[in-house]
Formats: structure tokens, C-alpha cells, sequence
């Protein structure tokens, strides 16, 4: 399912990439879908979160355990 997204409801976060959805609904449907495609997320009411695993450091440099 596609979905249109804004600048202003993705965020880049410690732990990986935030979309904000306008219901909690939205947030579960693609929550799912990513738990469908084994893609490592969390859902916090109607945000989802795809964790990363490297860590970006403040300089905006990606810190990669490899």
C-alpha cells in the first residue's frame, strides 16, 4: 500500500526512522506490513519506528557495528 508522505511526519530519531500517521489505524496497518516483510519496527500509538542498526552519531555520521 502506498502512502504519501510529508516532511513534517518523518523524524529521525536515536533509534531509527519515525513516521507519524494521522490515526493509530494508519500506524497499525503499516506496522503489520512491516512485520510481514520482517523489517525490525516498534509502534507507539500512531507512530512507527524502523529501527536501524547502526547508530548516527550527532555529526550526522552513520556508526555501523559491521
Amino acid at each position: 500500500m502506498r502512502r504519501r508522505t510529508r516532511a513534517d511526519n518523518i523524524n529521525v530519531t536515536s533509534k531509527g526512522i519515525q513516521f507519524t500517521f494521522d490515526t493509530d489505524s494508519e500506524a497499525k496497518e503499516f506496522y503489520k506490513e512491516c512485520q510481514d516483510k520482517s523489517t525490525a519496527s516498534e509502534i507507539e500509538k500512531n507512530k512507527v519506528t524502523l529501527l536501524m542498526p547502526a547508530k548516527i552519531t550527532k555529526a550526522g555520521e552513520i556508526n555501523s557495528p559491521a
